[in-house]
């Protein structure tokens, strides 16, 4: 298996002509994949099948990532994909996991309940986020413990306490899916079918932006969900490439913060659409 691996594994020409490399894991959400790449040491990347509805990682330990699935979650090794001894799956329609600091595990659903878990998976509490009609995605730990929340809808980011009071609203001119607060107070979020990172403040105005279809019309970007900021300030972003796309683009492409593409990366025999990533390094 990891012979055939070795063989499909592609290392973007990118990387080598701009120097920089990465080593991330990413879920291809089409043929429910995750897959880790590591460009400086390329023997050790892999790919494993994971349950359907994958959309979230989180890496709680040097060697451990939680992966929600739309029945729960389940944690893998980041060394090899073998997946560990703690599984939770007896939920519906769950978009997004997170490991809190003190062990317990938040579970989010599309329709907005946030459940809250024990070390051993065992339901400890559910609250109910008070707002109709909600399709979310990603939840992130915000300030004061507050949770940051990117909804597909309405498009919008929602900031709600561990209490569940939704304390606010800031809409976004796409469909979010990833959204994290600031130290500033602003936001950052992914916005849909416009692919691009905005930075927006509390009452939705942007203030600057990453990526954009007008901007890289070379790219051919198509849908952002997942992105990530990196310690030089760069944002690694997912060119989701659903909706008959495939094989058309990169999947994760990387600007600097004057939008100048740095790194892309594409390897269509592995995944046909990326909808979130990790970069470890």
């Amino acid at each position: 298996m990891r012979a055939l691996i070795y063989f499909l594994l592609c290392i973007n020409s990118s990387a080598k002509e701009s120097g920089i490399k990465h080593q991330f894991v990413c879920i291809g959400n089409y043929k429910n994949v995750l897959v880790h790449i590591n460009q400086f040491s390329p023997e050790e990347s892999w790919i494993v099948n994971i349950p359907k509805g994958s959309r979230d990682i989180q890496q709680i330990d040097p060697d451990t990532l939680l992966i929600s699935n739309e029945k729960g979650a389940a944690k893998y090794s980041l060394s090899n994909g073998n997946k560990l001894d703690w599984e939770v799956s007896r939920y519906k329609s769950i978009q997004s996991a997170r490991q809190l600091p003190n062990g317990d595990t938040l579970l989010l659903s599309s329709t907005g309940s946030m459940i809250t878990l024990d070390k051993e998976g065992k339901e400890l509490n559910r609250l109910q986020i008070p707002y109709k009609k909600l399709d979310l995605r990603l939840l992130r730990i915000g300030l004061n413990n507050n949770w940051v929340i990117g909804a597909k809808k309405p498009k919008a980011i929602f900031e709600v306490s561990n209490q569940g009071k939704l304390i606010r609203r800031i809409n976004l001119p796409g469909k979010g899916y990833t959204a994290q607060v600031l130290a500033n107070g602003n936001y950052l979020s992914s916005t849909g079918d416009t692919c691009k990172v905005v930075e927006v403040k509390p009452d939705g105005s942007i203030i600057r932006f990453v990526g954009g279809k007008q901007e890289h019309p070379e790219l051919k970007l198509d849908f952002n969900s997942g992105w990530q900021q990196l310690e030089n300030q760069n944002i690694i972003m997912t060119n989701w490439l659903g909706h008959n796309k495939h094989n058309s683009a990169p999947h994760l492409v990387e600007f600097d913060s004057d939008n100048k593409l740095v790194w892309k990366w594409e390897d269509h025999n592995m995944v046909n659409q990326v909808t979130n990533l990790l970069v470890i390094k």
